[in-house]
């Protein structure tokens, strides 16, 4: 399964973390958490469907402040929600509910 956006958020006892796929990997990653379900009974876990990434990327973003500011700015003038981002030096990527 090539997992191609990854975040973690670690609060007291609980890990959170959230993954994006491409979607023909959908089943195996499927049959993947089931088994670690069955394994760890304290395991909670959801699967979201029907999401958009929004990736911006160039590596002149290295050098330019705000670009992240800008695009939040954006999405929320256009009432557009987003539940994730994550980035680097030359990207933003965010995923759009």
């Amino acid at each position: 399964v090539h997992v191609d956006m990854i975040s973690q958020i670690v609060n007291l006892d609980v890990l959170q973390l959230s993954f994006t796929i491409k979607d023909s990997d959908f089943h195996q990653i499927s049959m993947i958490l089931k088994t670690l379900k069955n394994q760890y009974e304290a395991l909670a876990y959801k699967i979201n469907e029907h999401y958009v990434k929004i990736s911006l990327i160039g590596s002149g973003m290295r050098d330019m402040s705000g670009v992240a500011s800008k695009a939040f700015l954006t999405l929320i003038e256009n009432n557009i929600p987003f539940y994730q981002t994550t980035t680097s030096e030359i990207s933003q990527t965010l995923i759009h509910i």
